[in-house]
């Protein structure tokens, strides 16, 4: 179900039209995934995540059955104000919030994948409704545009386009690791330990996971519990592009000339106009190595991001670096 209102109104000085619309839905019917074939046998100590250790059937594996939830929703604002062409000259500025909620965004062609890769904090079967990975949060966008008439008719027009924008959420999981026995090694969602002494450490110092926690604001908000789904953001993005046209008279008709940068603050600095993600949108940096006999706390390997060359986000090299194009 979706609904939406908006108004839009000319205004009184310099020609500007302003406008806003709001736009709001809620899921009746999505697809929701099951195994029916696993039995909850047990529960962890530290967290009380369920443990699933037993099958139904031992004849077959997994036994996915397609239902449905009716949890979901999403909603957007969006404000304009816009100086419509005229005097050879354009600009408009907008911005956007939204957010959106979902217990599972089904994005592969199979079942047994929508299924086992939903990132849960313990029963996969039964999913807790959160930020959908589609969640979009804060956006902003400028354009502007002038125009010189030159000599024999010829016309120059130079343009930008800005794009700011929220990263995607990203959820944290384990790495590797099948920590709630349904046989899925990349779903579990993390426990974030309140200290150094909740866990037993290997690879690695109480400082160092210290400092891994204080340095994603999810984690340090879930600090004893199991991090949600999507708590995380990957870092703004802040894209120019600039494009110059000349229109050159060719008879009866017209030939435009083009010239595009994009990312063009890249081309002034490398390390400006940089996309950075995570894969999958999951950060996945900390094994677990099941339980301590003697202290019954979980064992944390964090071999993976003590090393030199742990970097948190991945950066997209092709989106990131700045390219130019003529055209005709």
């Amino acid at each position: 179900w979706r609904g939406n209102v908006g108004y839009d109104r000319q205004l009184d000085f310099g020609g500007l039209v302003a406008s806003t619309e709001f736009v709001v839905s809620s899921t009746v019917n999505d697809v929701a995934y099951q195994n029916i074939n696993m039995f909850q046998n047990g529960t962890l100590p530290f967290d009380g995540r369920p443990v699933f250790g037993g099958r139904v059937s031992s004849a077959i594996s997994n036994a996915i059955l397609l239902t449905n939830t009716g949890q979901g929703d999403q909603w957007n604002v969006n404000l304009k104000l816009e100086r419509p062409l005229r005097g050879n000259w354009f600009a408009s500025g907008s911005y956007s919030y939204g957010q959106s909620h979902s217990v599972l965004d089904a994005t592969s062609s199979q079942a047994a994948s929508n299924w086992g890769n939903a990132r849960t904090p313990g029963n996969p079967n039964d999913l807790p409704l959160t930020v959908s990975n589609f969640d979009v949060a804060h956006r902003i966008n400028l354009a502007a545009s002038y125009g010189w008439d030159l000599p024999r008719s010829f016309n120059l027009t130079a343009s930008m386009y800005y794009n700011g924008q929220s990263g995607r959420p990203y959820s944290i999981s384990y790495n590797n690791t099948d920590v709630n026995g349904d046989a899925q090694f990349f779903n579990d969602l993390l426990w974030v330990p309140n200290s150094a002494d909740d866990v037993v450490l290997r690879n690695g110092t109480a400082q160092q996971l210290e400092d891994f926690i204080n340095s994603d604001a999810c984690m340090s908000e879930s600090r004893g519990q199991i991090a949600e789904r999507n708590c995380g953001r990957q870092p703004f993005t802040n894209i120019v592009d600039v494009k110059f046209a000349l229109r050159v008279p060719a008879g009866r008709s017209n030939v435009e000339l083009t010239f595009d940068i994009l990312n063009f603050t890249n081309l002034l600095n490398d390390s400006w106009g940089r996309y950075e993600f995570l894969v999958f949108q999951s950060l996945t940096a900390l094994a677990n190595a099941n339980i301590d006999a003697a202290s019954g706390k979980p064992i944390y390997n964090i071999a993976t991001f003590t090393l030199p060359s742990f970097r948190k986000f991945t950066i997209d090299n092709l989106r990131s670096r700045w390219q130019a194009q003529f055209g005709a």
